[in-house]
């Protein structure tokens, strides 16, 4: 008799031990998560981009901006807006970030306090030059962007092609050409010009 039982006895323990076990991870999935992102990677100084900062499952969320970073500032748009997608809650936080000087800015982690909960964003990378080009991704910044490790993404970039910068300022080509046949096509073009303005 007692022979019969200990089968149903293990099988009923491991129904609570699993069911214990869902219990606990229920409230991990439950947990709030935040992204941030920006609206350009690249500006030029005093140009200012977009930072949004999105919220899931989170009832009345606070956004912690830092408040030590030099050379740039941050500007609230407009009051966090709980949107619903997919039936899901979702906040968005927007800021106006503006950088003062030429530079490689980086945003660290934003933390996000949702009562008893507290999640850190993504961080974020600004490069400001006097042209607002972008430059050629790097290794760092994709493994934050996509969260893959740095070696892996270093992998990816070896076999992508990259843009080549271009200097700042663009050097000019030189002209091997007599000044007299300089000047005289510059004057060819400009009766051109004239010839076929089409008026008033």
């Amino acid at each position: 008799m007692r022979t019969s039982l200990i089968p149903f006895f293990v099988v009923v323990m491991a129904f609570v031990l699993l069911g214990s076990l869902d219990a606990a991870a229920l409230p991990l999935a439950e947990r709030p998560s935040a992204v941030a992102t920006l609206t350009h990677r690249a500006a030029r100084p005093g140009e200012p981009v977009e930072l949004v900062v999105s919220v899931r499952r989170a009832s009345h969320p606070a956004l912690f901006l830092p408040t030590d970073l030099t050379g740039l500032r941050f500007k609230i748009l407009r009051k966090p807006l709980l949107i619903s997608v997919d039936g899901e809650s979702l906040w968005l936080f927007r800021y106006r970030v503006t950088a003062t000087q030429n530079g490689e800015y980086e945003i660290p982690s934003l933390l996000v306090v949702d009562g008893e909960d507290s999640v850190e964003t993504n961080r974020l990378f600004l490069h400001v030059s006097p042209k607002g080009e972008l430059p050629p991704l790097s290794a760092k910044e994709l493994a934050l962007g996509v969260n893959i490790p740095v070696s892996l993404s270093e992998e990816v970039l070896k076999n992508a092609p990259q843009p080549v910068p271009t200097p700042f300022p663009s050097p000019t080509p030189h002209d091997p050409r007599p000044w007299t046949q300089k000047a005289a096509s510059t004057f060819g073009k400009e009766i051109q010009a004239f010839w076929n303005y089409p008026g008033k």
